[in-house]
């Protein structure tokens, strides 16, 4: 998926309002100012607070479409401007949709733009602002395995969007599935996970060697038959090679749902 400048699209969005909204009527005579809100990655910027969170779903009418951005109307006088590239099918003017962006999750299944089940009882009355880090909930036994899942838990992967333990949830892992092996006498560690993708479907297990500080990578079937092994994976490389052969991209386009009375896309 290939993202526009997050800048350029948004200052291209913000420049059509200035000089559209007013000659268009879309707000309000005696408005003095409009706001907007930026939809790219799955986040939605808000300038007055400055951080990137992820957004809920956006209904708004589409009052602009050019080639890099497009411009919902959401109310009486707020805008949402949308980074085409993130979008699951292309916008038509003066459609009514709502668009549901991409929403990181963790391997309990909360996204973690929210505060966790256990957060939740510890502090009912907190309030989360920004994006909870993703996190395997395994409990290692030895360093070895602790440093292997720090590294999934903050390992970019090759979209820049996500860390691979979050790439790895969008493939379908979750905490019922995780089997942790720390094999002292063969001074190997792994961790394995159900997975459904396009590119695989059965399980995806990940393991250290702490003999020649080396990853692997394992992936078997439904049936645990071998389908691929890749061995002496360093660390840098790993993120790539799950790419590759396990997890996608398709899930980070936003959903665009036509409302009532909306007209649906041309094809291309």
């Amino acid at each position: 998926m290939q993202q526009a400048s997050t800048s350029a699209f948004y200052d291209a969005g913000r420049a059509w309002i200035n000089a559209n909204a007013r000659a268009l009527h879309l707000i309000p005579v005696n408005a003095r100012t409009f706001h907007t809100q930026k939809i790219a990655n799955g986040l939605a910027v808000h300038p007055t607070l400055g951080m990137a969170l992820a957004t809920n779903p956006v209904t708004g009418h589409v009052v602009h479409v050019a080639d890099s951005f497009s411009v919902l109307k959401t109310d009486r006088t707020s805008f949402a401007i949308v980074d085409n590239t993130i979008l699951e099918q292309p916008l038509v003017p003066k459609c009514n949709v709502t668009i549901t962006p991409y929403v990181a999750r963790d391997f309990d299944g909360i996204p973690l733009n929210q505060l966790s089940l256990k957060d939740r009882k510890e502090a009912p009355n907190a309030r989360m602002f920004g994006m909870r880090r993703p996190s395997i909930p395994v409990k290692p036994t030895t360093a070895y395995m602790e440093i292997l899942i720090e590294q999934l838990n903050a390992l970019p992967m090759p979209d820049k969007m996500r860390c691979v333990s979050v790439a790895l949830v969008d493939a379908g892992a979750r905490k019922e599935t995780l089997q942790l092996v720390e094999e002292r006498s063969t001074r190997t560690y792994s961790l394995s996970m159900s997975v459904s993708t396009a590119k695989h479907q059965g399980t995806v297990c990940i393991g250290y060697d702490e003999k020649f500080d080396l990853y692997w990578i394992e992936l078997t079937d439904l049936k645990q038959q071998l389908v691929k092994r890749f061995d002496d994976v360093y660390f840098d490389v790993l993120p790539e090679v799950l790419e590759d052969n396990v997890t996608d991209t398709a899930c980070l386009l936003a959903k665009v749902q036509l409302q009532q009375g909306g007209r649906a896309a041309k094809a291309a």
